[in-house]
């Protein structure tokens, strides 16, 4: 999970895009990001302006060292599962992936599905592009927040709007999907491991419809060519309603977070079954 504060500008970005329903699953986040980001669960149920749901994927350690990364096969095959009877599409991401609508006719992934939709089509597979956030001009770059959100800034960091310049080349290995949930039998983490009838097909879909923004310094694994960057910021479209929405939730959210001691945090966490005293 990425810092507490862009954590809530992650789930704003997502709902921008056209998420209407988030599914976190919480591996190895700290106290203070966990807070926020169950804050504002929280806040989306009262106020039924969104649905967020934390999932606790915390496993004992024997079953996490014996398994692969941490379990995010198992956690994309119960995620399916979970939205198959109650979702027409789902996409899959980390939380530093967004799938970006490149075609400027394509505003959310509402109309990305309609665009796509074929018959016996049962998904489709997003190519990524790194985009470094360290890459970022220098007037435009903000220093790292550290330690309790109690000091952190009063505005969260809209890291995806100022990281503009993406890898030059694309990977075709470290995809993601989008899937309709009752025609999948098995997802990868990558790729549609068994559509639920063979004659369903999977479409690869062109960078200069969808992109997935993959936030982080390339990585020359996979056969990923990490030479050469280019401008891209299609993301920015995006801006205004993400810098007004994170303006209104971050707000709420500290004003929660300054009123608790870690102390008391702490302990209505682990009564609520949510964190274990330890931690």
């Amino acid at each position: 999970m990425c810092r507490s504060t862009v954590a809530v500008c992650d789930v704003q970005l997502t709902f921008l895009l056209g998420a209407d329903h988030i599914v976190i699953y919480d591996w190895n986040t700290s106290l203070t990001t966990r807070g926020v980001v169950r804050h504002f669960a929280a806040r989306c149920r009262d106020k039924r302006r969104c649905r967020v749901d934390v999932i606790d994927w915390r496993l004992p350690k024997t079953v996490d060292a014996s398994i692969w990364y941490h379990g995010q096969s198992l956690a994309v095959q119960d995620c399916l599962y979970r939205q198959m009877a109650s979702s027409r599409y789902v996409v899959f991401n980390d939380i530093d992936e967004y799938l970006v609508p490149h075609d400027r006719h394509i505003a959310n992934w509402t109309e990305l599905a309609r665009s796509l939709d074929r018959p016996l089509r049962c998904g489709y597979q997003f190519l990524s592009a790194f985009f470094d956030p360290a890459a970022m001009p220098a007037s435009m770059a903000q220093p790292p927040v550290k330690g309790d959100v109690r000091r952190s800034p009063t505005k969260p960091d809209l890291m995806t709007m100022r990281s503009t310049q993406r890898s030059q080349h694309v990977s075709n290995i470290r995809t993601k999907c989008m899937v309709r949930p009752y025609e999948i039998f098995e997802a990868g983490i990558h790729h549609i491991s068994k559509p639920i009838w063979a004659f369903l097909t999977v479409d690869r879909v062109d960078t200069e419809v969808a992109l997935l923004h993959h936030y982080r310094k390339c990585v020359g694994t996979y056969g990923m060519n990490c030479a050469g960057t280019v401008d891209d910021s299609t993301v920015l479209r995006y801006s205004h309603d993400l810098a007004l929405s994170t303006a209104d939730v971050w707000s709420e959210l500290v004003n929660i977070l300054y009123s608790q001691s870690p102390l008391q945090w702490q302990k209505e966490r682990a009564q609520m079954g949510k964190l274990p005293q330890g931690e």
